[in-house]
């Protein structure tokens, strides 16, 4: 029996208002998602255990845009189910590339996996 499997991915702003930003990233240095320009975007691959297992989750992911516009420092802040996604999550971000903005910027993205 074959079962769909989707991916969406959320564009999500960093949480940094009424002083609730983390010491390692301050509202000046982070750009909302939204606003960035995606030149390259690959979708993660769903994992196989967790398609088998008829596993539904996602992924929220902080990560720095460099001033060439490649991902670096992904870090999963939060995900559910912990520890299933975030692997592929990551590897799929990577390899995005967005349109240089002159400075490097932090952002987040939630990355949906749904059967």
């Amino acid at each position: 029996m074959l079962r769909k499997i989707s991916i969406s991915i959320i564009a999500t702003g960093l949480i940094a208002l009424g002083g609730a930003a983390t010491a390692s990233v301050s509202a000046a240095d982070s750009v909302d998602f939204s606003k960035l320009v995606i030149l390259k975007k690959v979708a993660p691959k769903y994992p196989r255990k967790a398609a088998m297992a008829g596993l539904s989750g996602w992924v929220d992911i902080e990560f720095v845009v460099s001033e060439q516009g490649t991902v670096d420092s992904p870090k999963v802040v939060k995900a559910k189910p912990k520890r299933v996604f975030d692997r592929a999550a990551v590897r799929a971000l990577t390899q995005w590339k967005f349109e240089p903005i002159g400075t490097q910027r932090h952002s987040k993205i939630r990355i949906d996996f749904k059967i």
